[in-house]
């Protein structure tokens, strides 16, 4: 297949954005000055209102979008991606979901690993602050009741509180793993 339409220097950001936080976000700003085109796959999409994966894919979808909107940046796509939990052929239904792309930004072993093995060039993605900037201590935090909205850009803090998520999270917190 030829070049189409210099699809080369696009770029995959794969991650649950369980919420967006700003350390995805520089992960997001980085990416999108070195690619033409970012996609940026919501991960599970398929789970919600679980411990670990609270919001709903239209939810994340709605933060990360009022979010690139706020920060002016233009050269990003939002596409949800199942997990099939079949990694054989994870890949192309990931490939068939999104825009072309060449370059695939993660840190999760899995991914990294099947993507390389399918011919795309992998990149870590920067951990910026890991400690704080991480979904799982913004849900810890709202949990406790503890400040999480300065993890966190404006407009999911917005989004958060429309939707009434703290206290979603709260009531799931006690949820077994396994889901509901």
């Amino acid at each position: 297949m030829g070049n189409i339409r210099g699809y080369e220097n696009d770029s995959l950001i794969i991650g649950r954005f369980q919420p967006l936080h700003k350390g995805h976000m520089e992960v997001i700003r980085k990416v999108s000055r070195e690619s033409d085109h970012v996609t940026i796959g919501i991960g599970s999409a398929q789970y919600s209102h679980t411990k670990e994966n609270p919001f709903t894919a239209g939810e994340r979808y709605s933060m990360i979008a009022e979010t690139l909107k706020a920060e002016g940046i233009k050269n990003c796509y939002i596409v949800p991606v199942e997990d099939l939990n079949r990694y054989s052929i994870w890949v192309s239904q990931v490939v068939s979901m999104c825009p072309k792309f060449t370059r695939v930004y993660s840190n999760n072993p899995y991914t990294r690993r099947l993507f390389a093995e399918a011919g795309f060039e992998v990149r870590d993605s920067p951990l910026y602050n890991r400690s704080e900037y991480s979904g799982t201590e913004v849900r810890r935090r709202i949990k406790s009741g503890e400040n999480w909205s300065t993890l966190v850009p404006e407009a999911v803090a917005e989004i958060i509180d429309e939707i009434d998520g703290v206290e979603r999270i709260k009531q799931l917190g006690g949820e077994q793993e396994n889901g509901i």
